[in-house]
């Protein structure tokens, strides 16, 4: 790529001011850079990357360095780059190494070049015989100088860069081997799925194809995962409305409250509006779909949403506006820790513990004690969240009053490759 390097200074720009607490959302810092198309791309995977393997690339990195990693941030992230590249990107050897070296200036250049050299021959073809390695996702091995931990969770939350609470509370509530495949969904690229919208016809995928988006049909005619390609952004599918960029685990959430024609319905956590142009889509022009959030920056991008799409029968809402008490349905996509979505939302493993998991299901537990009031008798209630923790989940679900019914309960463990992890639960109101 001929501006990597101009990229490469974006990255460690935008690294290092996530680990200052300068820069809150690194895809925020990426956006705002300058880059785009191929250049952004090689941003975004080597960030997100870097930041989701760091307990292994900085465990990985000690073992070159007798006397601890290097208090310097700059010459910390400059290492951390270019390790993600030698053992997790296509990057050439020596290109990985001379690009992190010229990240710094030229008297902090030599412990970067020495370690990144000694990494690059321990990334090898075949499992060594001796000693301790990790298994890259490409087939080869990353030879490690210090022994990994004996226990198997402490093992697992290092290899996957993980909370050790979180590998422990998933192997012991689901087993070891559901633990590692949400492991593995958490350090792996997530993929990217569409879901067409009324606007589209059944050719929406080719047109989609004709313009050079690598995709295929998933789970029926309304979805398909990108492969490659061009970016389905700009095309001239999206700009007409045709599709959204919706996860299956999301669309599912969604269709869960089966709304119809001519209803009225209230998405309570409506940001950033992919469920809400999928209730929109559900009721027809007809029907009503109230999308309420109380934070402006996030309506604004219900409503570019819902304007792509023409859905001129939703009403984005604040605070300030009494929402009707008698709706026919109502969905509760509540804010959450977002555990089943850690590829996504890589800066969660930075900040997780219990205590935020606790402190999140009590907002979770007054956010859908407020929706509830809105439902009608006989109306339905979906409450989904982006979690996999049952404090979050069925603990919530458990608070509403006996009036409301449980009619299904689904939690989806995250699939590399795949699908996000999720759950939700319908209920109806009987009285």
């Amino acid at each position: 790529v001929s501006s990597a390097p101009n990229a490469r200074r974006v990255v460690h720009r935008v690294l290092t001011g996530f680990d200052s607490g300068r820069v809150q959302r690194i895809g925020q810092g990426l956006e705002t850079s300058g880059l785009v198309g191929r250049d952004l791309a090689f941003a975004r995977e080597l960030a997100f990357g870097v930041v989701r393997r760091r307990r292994l690339l900085d465990f990985a990195l000690e073992g070159w360095m007798p006397r601890g990693l290097p208090r310097d941030p700059n010459i910390l992230c400059a290492l951390r780059m270019g390790s993600y590249q030698l053992a997790f990107m296509d990057t050439p050897p020596h290109a990985a190494v001379d690009e992190a070296v010229r990240l710094l200036r030229p008297d902090k250049r030599r412990v970067v070049n020495a370690v990144l050299r000694r990494l690059a021959e321990s990334v090898v073809p075949e499992r060594p015989v001796e000693g301790s390695s990790v298994a890259l996702p490409d087939g080869r091995f990353l030879r490690l100088e210090t022994a990994l931990p004996s226990d198997t969770i402490d093992q697992r939350a290092l290899i996957h860069s993980l909370p050790r609470f979180l590998v422990r509370r998933w192997t012991e509530r689901l087993g070891p081997e559901a633990a590692e495949r949400i492991c593995v969904a958490s350090v792996a690229v997530p993929p990217l799925h569409l879901r067409r919208t009324a606007r589209a016809d059944d050719t929406w995928i080719e047109r989609l194809q004709a313009s050079g988006v690598e995709c295929e049909r998933v789970d029926g005619p309304d979805l398909a995962r990108v492969r490659g390609g061009s970016s389905p952004f700009d095309t001239s599918a999206f700009r007409d409305g045709w599709f959204v960029a919706q996860d299956p685990t999301a669309v599912a959430a969604g269709r869960a409250l089966g709304a119809r024609p001519g209803e009225r319905v209230i998405d309570f956590c409506a940001a950033p509006g992919t469920k809400t142009t999928l209730l929109a889509d559900a009721v027809g022009p007809d029907g009503e779909v109230w999308a309420f959030d109380p934070h402006e920056a996030r309506r604004r991008s219900i409503q570019d949403n819902t304007e792509r799409l023409g859905q001129s029968w939703v009403r984005i809402v604040d605070s300030s506006t009494e929402l009707p008490s008698d709706v026919d349905r109502v969905l509760v996509d509540a804010p959450c820790s977002n555990t089943g979505v850690l590829g996504r939302r890589i800066e969660v493993r930075e900040r997780i513990d219990p205590e935020a998991i606790a402190t999140m299901a009590k907002k979770q537990t007054e956010i859908l004690s407020q929706a509830a009031r809105h439902v009608r008798r006989g109306g339905t209630l979906v409450y989904s969240t982006c979690s996999l923790e049952r404090e979050e989940n069925e603990e919530v679900v458990a608070t509403l009053p006996d009036e409301f019914a449980v009619e299904d309960e689904v939690t989806s463990l995250p699939v590399a490759g795949e699908h996000d992890g999720g759950y939700f639960a319908r209920l109806v109101r009987t009285a």
